[in-house]
């Protein structure tokens, strides 16, 4: 776990089941093998952030929020 503090923001950086399988066959290319007997059975790696709100600061993160998604779609036309 990772846990980045920026200000009043604070991510916590959490991996997946399947990341922490990539990671450990990086270690050990022999654990790769999966039931079809090669690495694609591992699936691919999906990052999971979890954002903690700080006390009091919860409607601060939630227009932060909103304002990143309308910037995303902005972006995207």
């Amino acid at each position: 776990m990772l846990v980045v503090a920026l200000g009043q923001w604070a991510w916590t950086f959490v991996p997946t089941p399947s990341e922490a399988r990539s990671r450990e066959t990086a270690e050990a290319p022999e654990l790769s093998q999966g039931a079809s007997g090669d690495a694609s059975d591992l699936g691919p790696v999906v990052p999971h952030i979890e954002v903690e709100p700080v006390p009091g600061r919860d409607a601060t993160l939630e227009r932060a929020i909103e304002e990143i998604g309308r910037m995303h779609a902005e972006r995207k036309r």
